[in-house]
C-alpha cells in the first residue's frame, strides 16, 4: 500500500515536470506546423508520441488551440494508441463542416478504434498493436482536402 502511494505521488510529480517542459515544446511545434490553405486557412499541428500520458495530450492540444486558426492532432501509442484531437474556437465558428468529433470516428475507424467527441475537441483510441500513423495521416488529408 505504501508502495503504492509512492508511486502515485511520483506519477504526478513527472506530469507536473512534463507540464512545465510543454511550453517549450508547444513553441516548437506550433512554428513547425503544417500550413493548409483550402476555403479555411489554418495551422495544423500533428504529432505522434511513442509514449505520452493522454492527460499531457489533452493539455498540449488545449494550449495549442488558444492561437487562432489551428488544428492539433495528437497520437500516442503507449500505454495503448490514444489520439487527441482539437481546433481553435476560431475556425469552429468560421467552419461548420469542421468537426472534430466526426474526424476522430472516421479516423480511428480506419485502424478499428473508436472515437468521438464535439466539434472543438475529440478523443479516441485503437486497440493495443494498432499503428498511429494511419491515424494522423489520414486525418491530415481530409483537412487538407476541406
Amino acid at each position: 500500500e505504501r508502495v503504492e502511494a509512492e508511486a502515485k505521488t511520483l506519477r504526478k510529480d513527472l506530469t507536473a515536470v512534463q507540464l512545465q517542459m510543454l511550453d517549450a515544446e508547444i513553441e516548437q511545434w506550433a512554428a513547425q506546423a503544417d500550413h493548409i490553405g483550402g476555403r479555411t486557412p489554418m495551422h495544423v499541428v500533428h504529432r505522434a508520441f511513442s509514449q505520452r500520458d493522454n492527460s499531457i495530450l489533452k493539455e498540449a492540444a488545449r494550449r495549442l488551440v488558444e492561437r487562432p486558426q489551428t488544428v492539433v492532432l495528437l497520437a500516442t501509442e503507449q500505454p495503448r494508441p490514444q489520439f487527441v484531437f482539437a481546433c481553435s474556437e476560431d475556425l469552429a465558428d468560421q467552419s461548420p463542416g469542421l468537426n472534430m468529433g466526426r474526424l476522430m470516428r472516421e479516423a480511428c475507424a480506419a485502424v478499428g478504434g473508436k472515437g468521438g467527441g464535439r466539434q472543438a475537441f475529440a478523443q479516441g483510441g485503437a486497440p493495443e498493436e494498432a499503428p498511429i500513423g494511419p491515424v494522423l495521416q489520414y486525418a491530415v488529408q481530409q483537412l487538407s482536402e476541406s
